[in-house]
């Protein structure tokens, strides 16, 4: 990555400049990291709750009760 350090008058660094094209590109990647991020917590919270009713620790749901809650 070509980056381009700005600094103060001491010499300290205080932003980064990068072309704008590696920019977009880290944003796309950073979103699609989000997204699976946020998949993979579904699907921890999903197989958790898989878990309760199978012990019996929650009440199993109708398929219609599952679904009128999307």
């Amino acid at each position: 990555m070509a980056v381009q350090y700005l600094t103060d008058e001491s010499g300290n660094k205080k932003a980064v400049l990068i072309p704008i094209e590696e920019w977009q590109l880290f944003q796309q990647e950073w979103k699609e990291w989000h997204e699976y991020q946020a998949m993979k917590a579904a699907l921890k919270s999903a197989f958790f709750e898989v878990k309760q009713i199978q012990s019996g620790q929650s009440p199993k749901r109708t398929l219609k009760a599952f679904l009128d809650e999307i």
